[in-house]
């Protein structure tokens, strides 16, 4: 379907895989302390611990259950 709507274009190919690329884990940490500087900065100072806290959290729980279903993350899967 996706090949329907897109075509098979190796610059929308390209730009899919960038977008992916957004949700690792350098991203996502600098974008979370990023944020947490910026609640620091307009005083909302109690609110970037938690925001930290919740983040890593979530990457413990996820962590933990890609270990326990025992799925690795697939790479670029040609359709």
């Amino acid at each position: 379907m996706g090949a329907a709507l897109f075509g098979e274009s190796g610059a929308m190919r390209a730009a899919m895989l960038d977008l992916t690329a957004l949700g690792d884990v350098t991203t996502l940490t600098l974008v979370v302390l990023f944020s947490a500087g910026l609640l620091t900065t307009l005083k909302r100072g109690p609110l970037a611990p938690f925001l930290v806290a919740q983040c890593a959290s979530g990457a413990l729980v996820m962590s933990l259950l890609k270990a326990w279903f025992g799925w690795a993350r697939p790479t670029v899967v040609e359709h």
